[in-house]
């Protein structure tokens, strides 16, 4: 008897504690899928900028490789977006 009355307390304690969770994790998806293509196109920029002298910058296939993951992680991104608002 002692049993079921602790559970009736904890139960919507562990409810609450999972909700939290799971916003916590919701935000940190958002903020990566966000974020990850604005850090890596200032990182490209960077690179290709005047700071990285000529000998160190990516070769032109590094460079192509670069452009068409900034635009695929756009792309996710979007898509990840459209589907939040779709809910």
């Amino acid at each position: 008897m002692r049993d079921i009355l602790f559970l009736e307390h904890i139960a919507p304690l562990l409810q609450h504690i999972l909700v939290f969770l799971g916003l916590i994790v919701t935000i940190a998806t958002i903020v990566s899928f966000f974020s990850a293509p604005i850090i890596a196109y200032i990182n490209f920029k960077v690179m290709h900028g005047n700071t990285v002298q000529k000998a160190d910058r990516p070769d032109g296939l590094m460079t192509l490789w670069s452009r068409l993951s900034i635009a695929t992680m756009a792309l996710f991104s979007l898509a990840y977006l459209w589907l939040i608002v779709a809910k």
